[in-house]
């Protein structure tokens, strides 16, 4: 059950807020440079990440816990792969600070900047916070978060300054991380410069048990059929009774791009895996109409619920960039948000 933050803890993360803007961190840090607190009441690290150096577009990104960083790095390196910067973006849990248009900012986050009466520099240079989690719409952050980040930026201000007054040397264009991390047996707080963490998201791997299931997949007579299959957000925020806040639908979609026709395209609910989604798919149908040749894919959940069946039924699974399928998704998504308005 969702709670909301008080006042009180929302004044105090403002007042850190403005203590990080008066700082001005996109002076010294760059978008490539990440920010690692281990702090003392946290066991997992967060992972900061600043924009604004160079540009006008100014945030800063929490990430929390291993788990965090994958997501930083598949944001970081979305240029590097096939995925839309749609999904990529929606993919991720990130609490952020936006500087913002007042006009931008949202009507709760409004209310509750009147009601402290906090004051910013000019109309353009209002600040926004937005919690991001897969699966949902983006949405003021609650009680737990709005804690997490006041810690977070207590720490952050530390860090800053350290950096402002060079008592730590940072390379602004290899990617370095500064890490802040408290030593229980000493109480004290350990600040360096490293390497960042040398892993990428995860993405689970499943396999099937079901001897006779195989037997029976491997036995269907294999096609010519080539197949695409997808992953891609909606868009648009959905209402559900089941949960207490709008969510973001994640669309399905097979197409059989020999006979140019759409096979499978629904909206999954945050409670759908991605996995058994695109497995349940094949299983029914490889029953049906047998082994497809092959299937092109961009979406990393479609590898790991696939990679292991497909190469039992000798079916290829190959990346590809999919392009064809982008407008096939924007035109089923335009339709539901169109019937979605309709509904309301």
């Amino acid at each position: 059950m969702r709670k909301e933050a008080s006042l009180e803890l929302w004044k105090k993360l403002y007042e850190r807020a403005k203590e990080i803007d008066d700082l001005a961190p996109w002076q010294y840090v760059s978008a490539s440079n990440l920010i690692s607190i281990v702090s003392e009441n946290r066991k997992d690290p967060v992972f900061l990440n600043i924009t604004g150096m160079g540009t006008d577009f100014r945030s800063v990104n929490l990430y929390q816990g291993l788990e965090g960083y994958g997501d930083y790095h598949m944001a970081a390196t979305v240029g590097q792969t096939d995925l839309t910067d749609d999904y990529v973006m929606f993919e991720q849990n990130v609490l952020t600070l936006y500087w913002n248009s007042m006009m931008d900012v949202s009507p709760e986050q409004r209310e509750i900047i009147d009601q402290l009466d906090v004051k910013f520099h000019d109309l353009g240079s209002w600040m926004e916070f937005v919690s991001q989690k897969k699966r949902f719409w983006p949405h003021l952050p609650d009680e737990e978060e709005v804690k997490l980040l006041i810690d977070a930026y207590e720490n952050l201000i530390m860090v800053i300054r350290a950096v402002r007054d060079k008592k730590i040397d940072l390379d602004l264009e290899q990617g370095e991380c500064i890490y802040r991390v408290y030593d229980k047996e000493t109480g004290k707080w350990n600040m360096f410069v490293d390497a960042q963490p040398d892993m990428e998201k995860q993405f689970p791997a499943v396999q099937l048990n079901e001897e006779d299931l195989k037997k029976q997949l491997q036995e269907k007579p294999q096609t010519d059929a080539e197949l695409i299959m997808d992953f891609s957000y909606a868009g648009f925020p959905a209402q559900d009774e089941a949960y207490d806040q709008p969510v973001h639908p994640l669309m399905f979609i097979a197409v059989d791009s020999t006979r140019k026709e759409v096979l499978e395209a629904y909206f999954l609910s945050p409670d759908d895996g991605e996995i058994e989604a695109a497995l349940n798919f094949f299983i029914a149908y490889v029953e049906r109409h047998g082994r497809m040749k092959r299937i092109k894919a961009r979406n990393p959940w479609i590898f790991g619920a696939l990679a292991d069946t497909c190469a039992l039924c000798q079916v290829e699974l190959v990346h590809d960039p999919i392009q064809e399928a982008d407008a096939i998704e924007q035109d089923i998504k335009r339709r539901a948000q169109s019937q979605a308005a309709q509904g309301e």
